[in-house]
Formats: structure tokens, C-alpha cells, sequence
């Protein structure tokens, strides 16, 4: 049987993608810094259908144990619970894109794992999860999708009011991918509500890197970032 595989990341497809004046580079990032006041959002939408689980194996992005068990076996019997989802090795990315993983912070949304593959019982994800760290499996559908990309634009507009008397003149988005395979022609709709009166830009990313002002730095997987500058 042909294994589903991610479309998200395929390390062998890996190729130089940024643009330098001495050429292209792969495996690197393009840091840029601009002194203009903003005004930033961050939501995701998706809830918890599972009880808080220790990760107790884990390398980088790829889950070993979950409660001293194997990762893959844990995430089978939580979806097999809901719903009745049966997830295999080869429909692993098509059921798991609507299931992420939540890792648990004190007083904070939880941070969104996105899981892109399984092998040897093990998951892979796109992003770190900490050994020691606790996580839930998420569960979303359009609606609570949607209306968290509203309560980020609602976020970012609120914190430029407060901090700029004046009109904001550009309005960028960083939406996930992978929430744009989820809701599929629902996505029309997330885009228009965040969209404001004049100028928008931004990208479909594999994951995005933001905070509020008010916590740290954080990257984020199926989350929608929006921000006012």
C-alpha cells in the first residue's frame, strides 16, 4: 500500500530557496529588522479532547513516549476515542492534520505542534517538543478555526489603538499552511475576516514566529499571526 505522505515537508525535496547576492542558500534564514511601531495577534482555534500527557521521549521534533509508552500508540487510542478515527501509518497526515498536538503553558494559550509523519511508533512534528513537557491532542473544525483568526485581527488592532494615535498603514498576515489544507474553500473565509481597509500582505508558512509584547518569542504551528504596522 503507498504511504500518505506529508506535502507539508519531505526532507528529500529539500532545495536552496533564499534569494543572496552570492547566489542561493539552502537551510538558512533571512532575518530582517524594521523600526516601526506594531501591533500583533496571535490565535490558533483549536481545543483539547485529551487529558495532559507527559512527554517522556522525545529529540527535537520527534516524539518518542508519551506516559512512558510509544507516542504513535497513545495518539491511535485518543483519536479512536473520538470519533472512532482510525490512524494508520498510511492515512497518518490526511486524519492527523486535524488532530495537533498542545503544548501546556502556565496562564497562555497552549502552542500548537503540527504532527507530519509516524515511523517505528514514533511522530514526527513540525517543531520541537520538549522531553519533560506536557501535551494534549487538539481538535478544531472551521468555525472555532475562523473565528480564532478573527480574535487575532481583533488582538493586533486593539494593541496598535493602544499604543499609536495615529492610522496604521500596512496590515501583514503569516497563516499556516496547514490551516489552509484544513478548511480548503473555507480558507476564502478566515482570509476575509481578517482582512481591513487598505493594504495586506504576508505568506502560507510551515510554521509561524511571534509574540504579543506580552510573553516570549514563540514558534507556533496551524496558528494565524496577524499585525498591524
Amino acid at each position: 500500500m503507498k504511504q500518505n505522505r506529508c506535502p507539508l515537508r519531505d526532507p528529500a525535496s529539500s532545495q536552496p530557496c533564499i534569494i543572496t547576492p552570492t547566489g542561493l542558500l539552502q537551510d538558512s534564514a533571512l532575518l530582517v529588522f524594521l523600526d516601526y511601531p506594531s501591533g500583533v495577534g496571535v490565535a490558533h482555534g483549536w481545543d483539547s479532547i485529551s487529558r495532559p500527557y507527559k512527554v517522556t521521549s522525545a529529540q527535537g521534533n520527534i516524539i518518542h513516549s508519551l506516559d512512558w509508552r510509544p507516542a504513535f500508540e497513545v495518539y491511535q487510542e485518543i483519536l479512536a476515542n473520538h470519533g472512532g478515527q482510525h490512524i494508520t501509518p498510511d492515512n497518518f497526515f490526511s486524519i492527523a492534520k486535524a488532530y495537533p498536538f498542545g503544548i501546556t503553558r502556565l496562564d497562555a494559550e497552549m502552542v500548537v505542534r503540527d504532527p507530519l509523519s509516524t515511523q517505528n511508533q514514533h511522530i514526527t512534528c513540525a517543531g520541537e517538543v520538549p522531553t519533560g513537557a506536557f501535551v494534549r491532542v487538539l481538535h478544531g473544525n472551521q468555525h472555532t478555526l475562523i473565528q480564532a483568526a478573527q480574535r487575532a485581527h481583533a488582538m493586533a488592532h486593539e494593541a496598535w489603538c493602544e499604543s499609536q494615535s495615529r492610522p496604521y498603514e500596512l496590515q501583514f498576515v503569516v497563516d499556516c499552511i496547514s490551516r489552509a489544507l484544513f478548511l480548503e474553500q473555507d480558507f476564502r473565509q478566515e482570509l476575509a475576516v481578517i482582512h481591513s481597509p487598505g493594504p495586506m500582505l504576508g505568506a502560507l508558512t510551515i510554521g509561524e514566529i511571534a509574540n504579543s509584547g506580552q510573553d516570549y518569542l514563540e514558534f507556533y504551528n496551524k496558528t494565524a499571526v496577524v499585525g498591524f504596522f
